[in-house]
């Protein structure tokens, strides 16, 4: 998935931070489905099965 922001009525990629925050947000609330989420070279988010 590639996180984004809507800004001023415009949708634009999320920044490395908040990609990062969303990267945190996700991986805590899919622990107990043992599952992880990657973030790629380009801050692409990337499930991450067992």
């Amino acid at each position: 998935m590639v996180p984004m922001q809507i800004k001023r009525f415009r949708l634009n990629r999320a920044s490395l931070s908040d990609a990062r925050w969303l990267q945190g947000a996700l991986n805590e609330n899919s622990r107990d489905f043992g599952t992880r989420f990657e973030m790629t070279a380009d801050g692409r988010l990337v499930l991450s099965l067992p």
